[in-house]
C-alpha cells in the first residue's frame, strides 16, 4: 500500500521539480485531472497514476527551487486542500488501485491515518477539542488501522540509546 499511496498518504513530489517522459504519459494516456475537486491535488493524482502504470521515481536531494505559500494563493485554503485530498484518495481507493480487493477496508485504514495526521496538526495548533474529535473519528474508521499506524510512527521515532 505505501508504495502506491506513499507514507502518510500525502504528495511528496513537487510539480516544479519533476520531469516525466512525454512518451510514458502518452503511452498510458496520463494527463492532469482538471475537475474542480482535484484543484490543488491534481499533481498528486498524476503521480499516483504514474506509479500505478509502473513509473519509477528518483529523488534528487538538492534544493533546486522555492515554493512560497502566501495568504492569497490556493495552497493557503486548508479546507479546500483537505476536501480535495480526501476526494482524490477515495477515487483512487475505489476506482484506480488494484492491489487491495477489500476496498472498504483499505478506505477505512487510509481515512484513519488521514484523520490521525489531521489530529496531530490540530493539537500542534492548540485545537485540542477538534484534535480529540479527529482522533476518535480515526479509531471509529479503523481501530486496527489506527493502532498499526501509530505503532509504526512511534517505532521510527524511538531514540537510539547512547552507550
Amino acid at each position: 500500500m505505501n508504495q502506491y499511496f506513499g507514507e502518510y498518504h500525502r504528495n511528496r513530489v513537487s510539480t516544479s521539480a519533476a520531469t516525466v517522459r512525454r512518451a510514458f504519459l502518452n503511452r498510458h494516456g496520463l494527463r492532469f485531472n482538471q475537475q474542480p475537486d482535484y484543484v490543488i491535488v491534481e499533481d498528486y493524482d498524476l503521480w499516483l497514476r504514474i506509479a500505478l502504470n509502473g513509473g519509477v521515481f528518483y529523488f534528487c536531494p538538492e534544493i533546486l527551487g522555492d515554493y512560497v505559500i502566501a495568504d492569497d494563493n490556493i495552497s493557503s485554503n486548508l479546507q479546500k486542500i483537505r476536501h480535495n485530498h480526501l476526494v482524490l484518495l477515495r477515487d483512487h481507493v475505489f476506482g484506480w488501485q488494484r492491489f487491495e480487493p477489500d476496498k472498504e477496508k483499505l478506505w477505512r485504514e487510509i481515512n484513519a491515518t488521514f484523520l490521525i495526521n489531521e489530529s496531530r496538526a490540530q493539537f500542534q495548533r492548540k485545537q485540542y477539542r477538534v484534535g480529540v474529535n479527529s482522533l476518535l473519528r480515526a479509531f471509529r474508521s479503523s481501530a486496527l488501522g489506527s493502532l498499526k499506524y501509530i505503532r509504526a510512527k512511534t517505532r521510527r521515532r524511538r531514540p537510539v540509546a547512547q552507550v
